[in-house]
């Protein structure tokens, strides 16, 4: 899981765009407000959300009432509309989410992209970080660990694409929202925990969510020695050391996604077994992520 201290204090006020092209504003008052670039400094603007997706422009701050007599309206229409009655549209956040950062990172399966309309991402951030559940960042979570960015997540299910009869693991639940997800595509859900706060808090959510086909146990991934049991495996911690446990544990036509390598060099593979005692390998993105704990290291280099 990816540490995220630095890109959320960027977030706080930040007038660059994400890497997929979706810039963000969070503002931790009670008074909601709005920023914009101004010959490169920032000003705030009243009457919009907190937290919201926002289209710089050069010039002045523009209020709801002027934006539609402006030429650039429609710029601003996205914005109108993450506010209904006082509160914030979390459907339209997380619309946008999947359009400008998911779908632009290459997850296309309308299957996945659905699932991931249905599920709630900010239920399942820590309270504290709500307002920015749908930001293109991982999300700090009890424990010292994180909730993966929302793209890294629907790169993992769309390379595992469960089909609603099969069974999947996921290796780290964290609070749940890979489950989640993956409860909107296949029969059933086991997933695995080692902190137990966390399997707390993944039960939680994913009761309040109606996931009723997710099971979380407290247990390491490390110890995992079950044999051609899974139709897809997610391990959500990086393997430093590739580690054939993961593999094993899959059906014939089973997929593995797992996050190898050490930073800055890490690789996304998909491990598809195609026999009793074969496997073929895919590498499918290159990321970073922190290791999944009690995960083997290759040995210290030394001269």
């Amino acid at each position: 899981m990816v540490s995220v201290d630095s890109s959320l204090r960027r977030l706080k006020l930040s007038s660059g765009k994400s890497g997929a092209g979706f810039p963000y504003a969070f503002l931790g008052s009670t008074q909601a407000q709005r920023t914009e670039p101004v010959s490169g400094q920032l000003r705030a603007c009243p009457t919009i959300s907190k937290f919201v997706p926002f289209a710089p422009l050069a010039g002045q701050c523009v209020n709801d009432s002027d934006a539609s007599k402006s030429p650039a309206s429609r710029r601003y229409q996205s914005i109108r509309n993450i506010r209904i009655r006082g509160r914030m549209n979390t459907e339209a956040v997380r619309e946008q989410m999947i359009e400008q950062q998911v779908r632009a990172g290459d997850v296309l399966d309308m299957r996945i992209l659905d699932a991931m309309r249905r599920v709630r991402r900010e239920m399942f951030a820590p309270e504290a970080y709500r307002q920015v559940a749908y930001a293109d960042a991982a999300i700090p979570l009890p424990c010292r660990q994180t909730m993966l960015p929302p793209v890294i997540h629907g790169r993992i299910l769309q390379a595992l694409s469960p089909s609603p009869s099969e069974v999947v693991l996921v290796v780290g639940a964290g609070t749940g929202y890979l489950a989640a997800c993956l409860s909107q595509l296949a029969a059933r859900v086991r997933a695995l925990e080692i902190f137990p706060e966390l399997a707390d808090q993944a039960r939680a959510n994913l009761l309040a969510a109606a996931a009723n086909n997710v099971g979380v146990e407290m247990a390491d991934g490390m110890q995992l020695d079950e044999q051609g049991i899974y139709s897809a495996i997610a391990v959500t911690g990086s393997l430093p050391q590739y580690d054939e446990r993961f593999q094993r544990a899959l059906r014939v036509g089973g997929r593995l996604l797992a996050v190898v390598g050490q930073a800055p060099v890490m690789e996304a593979w998909k491990v598809t077994r195609v026999g009793e005692r074969e496997w073929q390998r895919e590498s499918l993105f290159e990321t970073v992520i922190d290791p999944l704990i009690n995960a083997p290291r290759p040995p210290a280099f030394s001269f």
